[in-house]
């Protein structure tokens, strides 16, 4: 990698940083005073949802929605207020997800960003609650916003639900326990689901012909439970931002932002793939190798190691490209160069 490149990832740690700062800020102040307040100051039900939300996380869906919306902290409180409502709506969902998938009904996991995870730190139904609650609590932060609510809540409601996260979360956990009565078993037709992608080409180009169902089941699973969730934070960003009232807006424009918040998700589950597999405990902060234990279908498993490398740098810099379609240089110049490190920044990561 070239002295460029370090520059660049330089930068936007640097802006990855002061954003993360904004949001970390937001939770402790703004949302954990609604979560006390509204449960009455009762600790068991504030208690574990604090622990959960504040310790630690990258915040890398609500800094994507801050770059892409085109945040500034110049904007006026009310304006401030609508992006990190939004924002964190998202941040809730994510973090609910997180507590339920560790618990030991799906992948039971002891430990989370370094510390115990939600149900090892409280009772388990403790843990339960807590999930529920971030997950409503995301379209009560959402009410609070000004603009398109109704619209907003749709779109968290479809990408954080039924038709996104939930829907991937479940392929996964019937893929690994087998244990449902009547499972989902062809997955051939699911390549017609990708087709209309413009990313589709590099799928066709791994020519897994003997493959072909289990490729297109795993990636059934991740662009649901990961990609989906990204999808709704791009969509969320470009009606905070009010981007499409640009005259410069079109739907060429609109299929690159949404492919390109698809492609962070993707990379982001290939990415958590591969350090399971080869990644350090330490700096992950949670057991490796858990995946290969449990059975889950997962890149390394189908393509192996070196095949999963090298097919997550083809997406990222397909992704990268896709911020030149953007045209956001209505919004931010600094930003556009951001988002364009950022795929790199994610396949390169070691946490």
């Amino acid at each position: 990698m070239n002295e460029n490149y370090y520059h660049k990832i330089s930068h936007l740690e640097a802006i990855l940083l002061d954003f993360s700062e904004i949001i970390n800020q937001f939770l402790a102040n703004n949302i954990a005073s609604i979560v006390q307040k509204e449960s009455n100051f009762i600790k068991e039900v504030y208690k574990p949802i604090l622990y959960s939300l504040l310790n630690g996380g990258k915040r890398i869906r609500p800094i994507v929605f801050l770059l892409i919306s085109g945040f500034e902290k110049n904007l006026s409180q009310q304006e401030i207020d609508e992006f990190l409502y939004t924002a964190n709506s998202i941040e809730l969902i994510h973090t609910y997800s997180l507590i339920h998938d560790d618990l030991p009904a799906m992948d039971n996991d002891d430990f989370r960003r370094g510390i115990p995870t939600c149900h090892k730190k409280f009772p388990e139904w403790a843990a339960i609650l807590a999930g529920d609650s971030l997950n409503t609590l995301a379209f009560y932060l959402l009410c609070l916003t000004n603009c398109c609510v109704k619209e907003k809540i749709q779109i968290l409601a479809k990408y954080g639900g039924i038709s996104g996260m939930i829907l991937g979360q479940a392929l996964d956990l019937s893929h690994e326990k087998k244990d449902f009565d009547e499972p989902t078993k062809d997955f051939s037709s699911y390549e017609d689901f990708f087709k209309l992608k413009g990313y589709y080409k590099y799928f066709k180009q791994l020519a897994l012909d003997t493959k072909k169902e289990e490729f297109y089941q795993l990636l059934m699973i991740h662009y649901h439970k990961t990609a989906a969730l990204f999808r709704a934070t791009i969509e969320l960003a470009i009606i905070t931002g009010k981007i499409k009232e640009n005259r410069l807006f079109d739907d060429r424009i609109y299929q690159s932002y949404i492919e390109y918040g698809e492609i962070l998700g993707l990379l982001f589950q290939i990415s958590d793939d591969i350090l399971d597999e080869i990644g350090d405990e330490k700096s992950l902060g949670k057991k490796t190798k858990k995946d290969k234990e449990l059975g889950k279908l997962t890149f390394p498993m189908l393509l192996g190691i070196e095949k999963s490398l090298e097919f997550e740098k083809t997406l990222a810099g397909y992704c990268s490209n896709l911020v030149s379609n953007f045209l956001i240089a209505y919004t931010n110049k600094d930003y556009r160069d951001i988002l364009k490190t950022l795929p790199y920044y994610i396949i390169n990561r070691n946490k």
